[in-house]
C-alpha cells in the first residue's frame, strides 16, 4: 500500500468538476459496472449500478456553478489495481456558508483509468451532537 498522487488528482478533479457542473469527470472516472455503489448523506441515497451512474450526473448538474467547494485535505492510496481515498470537503453557496462533509471512495483501474466503484458521503457531526451525553466514542486526531 502506498500514497498515490494519481488517485489524489482524480479525487481533486471530482470536486472541481462538481463545482463546475462538468460531466466529463463522471464519464471518464465512474465505473459502469453493476457493482457501482453510492451511499450519500441523505438517508435515501443508497444507490447501485446504472442509477448510481446517473446520480453522479444529476448531482453535478444540480449543484454545478451554484456552490463553492473546498476539497480540504485529500488522502489517496493504492495497491495494484485498487485505490481508495478520503477527503473532508466543505460545500456551500458562494456567500461563505458551508456544510462540512466526510467523503470516501474506492477506485478500480479499468483499461488503465482509475474509475470510482464505491462512494460514501456523510455529514460531519460531532458525537455529542448526534448522541448527546449518552454515548461517547474515543477519538484520536491524526
Amino acid at each position: 500500500m502506498h500514497h498515490d498522487n494519481s488517485i489524489r488528482a482524480v479525487i481533486a478533479g471530482w470536486f472541481d468538476s462538481l463545482a463546475k457542473g462538468d460531466m466529463t469527470w463522471r464519464d471518464r472516472h465512474v465505473s459502469r459496472d453493476s457493482g457501482l455503489r453510492i451511499a450519500g448523506a441523505d438517508t435515501d441515497a443508497w444507490i447501485s449500478g446504472e442509477p448510481a451512474y446517473a446520480f453522479m450526473r444529476d448531482v453535478a448538474e444540480a449543484v454545478g456553478g451554484q456552490v463553492k467547494i473546498d476539497a480540504g485535505a485529500i488522502e489517496a492510496f493504492s495497491q495494484g489495481d485498487i485505490g481508495w481515498g478520503m477527503a473532508r470537503p466543505a460545500i456551500g453557496p458562494p456567500d461563505g456558508r458551508a456544510v462540512k462533509l466526510r467523503w470516501s471512495a474506492v477506485f478500480r483501474r479499468e483499461d488503465g483509468v482509475w474509475r470510482l466503484v464505491q462512494l460514501h458521503v456523510s455529514l460531519a457531526v460531532a458525537d455529542a451532537e448526534a448522541y448527546g451525553d449518552s454515548v461517547t466514542f474515543p477519538v484520536t486526531a491524526a
